[in-house]
């Protein structure tokens, strides 16, 4: 398709709502929680799909914006010749066995946990 990302999947920030889908990147939490309410009270539930296997810093000729700068060999699975291994078929995959892949993911879901509206959310 000649188009990079167009499913918004790759996620930068872990901790922050993709800015194109609010009026403002300032507002989009209160849009966000605002648009939760209304669709509940609508009688629409809301499932969110939030991606936590892997990033936007992509396979080794992908840009470097966070995790792979920190702890590369922490935050990512890597093969034996250095590689990623792309078991997500984006790229990379988080070490989500390791503690601290597991306490960043964590986090990123109390914090949503904290600031949304919800019915349900396991952790």
């Amino acid at each position: 398709m000649g188009l990079s990302n167009y499913w918004g999947y790759n996620p930068v920030a872990m901790f922050a709502l993709h800015p194109a889908y609010a009026c403002s990147p300032e507002t989009a939490l209160d849009e966000f929680r605002d648009a939760i309410k209304a669709l509940h009270k609508a009688g629409i539930e809301v499932i969110l799909d939030i991606v936590l296997n892997h990033s936007a810093e992509l396979d080794l000729d992908g840009p470097l914006f966070s995790l792979r700068g920190i702890d590369n060999r922490s935050y990512y699975w890597i093969r034996e010749d250095g590689d990623y291994h792309n078991w997500t078929g984006c790229g990379n995959t988080l070490n989500l066995s390791h503690p601290a892949v597991v306490d960043y993911a964590s986090a990123c879901l109390r914090l949503l946990g904290r600031n949304l509206p919800r019915r349900w959310f396991p952790l």
